[in-house]
């Protein structure tokens, strides 16, 4: 499979060094790790989703989901699949939500807004299959 690395100067100020940095990173890293605030997740209700929320403690957790993406680049389709992981993850209004899971029916939506504890990392692993 071929790919191509788009690397550009974003300002006068940069050297060639920033061009040749932008394409090392691109070649030497399939994990990317930046800063996140908030984040929100829309989902159904089941027992076991129900379970799970009424359990949940005052402690922050780990929240981890993986996806595939589908790519056309150049005439050429592939997937691209990632693991997103937020580190430190807090429920926004925990009382509140509980609350409304526990009269929600199965089937029925409802979003969770998490926000970062101590430690505000995002942690994205890439492979290209």
């Amino acid at each position: 499979m071929k790919a191509v690395i788009y690397a550009r100067y974003s300002s006068d100020n940069q050297r060639e060094e920033s061009i040749e940095g932008q394409i090392r990173e691109c070649m030497e890293y399939d994990e990317v790790k930046k800063q996140w605030h908030s984040v929100a997740f829309t989902g159904a209700v089941d027992d076991q989703f129900r379970d799970s929320l009424l359990n949940l403690g005052d402690e922050s957790f780990m929240i981890s989901y993986t996806a595939t993406s589908k790519v056309e680049l150049l005439g050429t389709s592939f997937e691209i699949q990632y693991k997103r992981t937020y580190n430190d993850a807090v429920l926004v209004d925990r009382d509140r939500k509980k609350k409304i899971v526990s009269l929600l029916a199965n089937g029925e939506l409802i979003e969770l807004v998490f926000q970062p504890g101590k430690d505000n990392t995002q942690v994205d692993t890439i492979k290209i299959p």
